[in-house]
């Protein structure tokens, strides 16, 4: 699997694979539990991105952002 960007954000790991229509998506490790509200208010460029995460096995989440 290539990934795009690897971002290391409040302990969460986000491996972006692509952008889909200009939205960012990929997957993230969070050891913590869910990721969202860890990255609720962390902003990443200067377009905002809302993060969507979806649970897929133990620490492991698919991610998308929106713009």
């Amino acid at each position: 699997m290539a990934f795009e960007e690897v971002r290391r954000v409040h302990g969460v790991v986000v491996f972006q694979r692509g952008e889909a229509l200009q939205s960012p998506y990929g997957y993230a490790w969070s050891p913590q539990g869910d990721p969202a509200p860890i990255l609720a208010d962390v902003e990443w460029s200067e377009d905002h991105v809302d993060h969507r995460f979806e649970h897929l096995e133990g620490a492991f989440y698919s991610w998308q952002g929106r713009r």
